[in-house]
């Protein structure tokens, strides 16, 4: 595939995985449910045809919407190692996911971007579209009204561009490649039933938002902690050496934080 193919292809997977609705539900998932919408599972069985089309081997989807598929080592690769590759499948709850409406700015020239909900993109308090400009490069923006859901429909429709080019040059050497989707990220949830069982490599990289070039070698998990200060309540009286004031707890931890 050429370069112009390739990126026909990346842009045209996109699209058409921004325009599945799969935001997905704080709430159910807190309640145990995984995935916390069932919309989820569209994009997910779309992703299980494509790999199919792709001759991955072991593809399912997990009851709980995970997707998992394996990529065979082309021919004398058999003994590398290795690798996952990782995206998810949902999208953020707190702004619409539902009709989105994508919008194409090719070569981009710095001039303000006015999206249909009244909000102006501008080069000039932005860096990254300022980079863009001076590159001339394609802006994509939903129409203001939505989300685009890039995260991490982005990283989903890089990873199945790489293995649709994969499977159609099947002379370029490679070993296992391994493929995980999950749902639920944006909840915290998204590793709560992760398939570990079906994976077999010993390194994973996940291909989600990030600057061109950027590579995060570690991590943590950012979801939340919930932390109760309970005081110990006595009359004035006689509570020397007896009152616990719970909010001076609670602001002796937030100093140490």
């Amino acid at each position: 595939m050429k370069t112009e193919e390739l990126t026909s292809s990346l842009m045209e997977r996109f699209f058409r995985f921004v325009q599945v609705w799969t935001t997905s539900d704080s709430v159910s998932a807190d309640s145990g449910n995984q995935p916390s919408t069932q919309r989820q599972f569209e994009l997910a069985k779309i992703l299980e045809a494509e790999l199919k089309d792709f001759g991955l081997k072991d593809i399912q989807v997990t009851p709980h919407c995970y997707v998992y598929g394996r990529l065979p080592p082309s021919s004398a690769c058999e003994k590398i190692e290795p690798f996952c590759l990782l995206s998810h499948i949902d999208t953020v709850e707190e702004v619409s996911g539902q009709n989105v409406k994508p919008q194409i700015y090719k070569n981009y020239d710095g001039k303000d971007i006015v999206l249909k909900s009244g909000d102006i993109l501008s080069s000039q308090n932005d860096e990254a579209l300022a980079l863009a400009a001076k590159n001339h490069e394609t802006i994509i923006t939903s129409d203001g009204r939505t989300l685009l859901g890039a995260d991490d429909k982005a990283g989903l429709a890089e990873i199945m561009t790489a293995l649709e080019y994969f499977s159609k040059n099947p002379e370029i050497p490679h070993g296992e490649i391994e493929v995980c989707f999950s749902p639920d990220e944006e909840t915290g949830h998204g590793m709560d039933n992760v398939p570990l069982n079906l994976i077999k490599s010993k390194y994973a990289y996940t291909v989600d938002g990030g600057h061109i070039g950027e590579l995060e070698t570690e991590c943590f998990n950012a979801f939340k902690s919930e932390v109760t200060f309970t005081g110990v309540s006595c009359h004035t009286g006689s509570a020397r050496g007896k009152l616990v004031n719970a909010i001076s707890m609670a602001a002796n931890f937030l100093s140490n934080l």
